[in-house]
């Protein structure tokens, strides 16, 4: 039987980037593997620590 998804609510763009490590882990067609996820994940955290120097 296939995994039952629920689609992540998303108001504000501000909304998207504060989520957006959860949104990679919890929908698997953006995070797609386990390589693919650490890379994007630590380009998502240098992005945001430059932003924010």
């Amino acid at each position: 039987m296939a995994e039952k998804k629920i689609p992540i609510q998303i108001q504000e763009e501000i909304e998207a980037e504060e989520r957006f490590e959860e949104i990679l882990r919890t929908i698997p067609k953006y995070g797609k593997n386990d390589i693919t996820l650490s890379r994007y994940v630590n380009y998502h955290r240098e992005i945001q620590g430059l932003l924010n120097q």
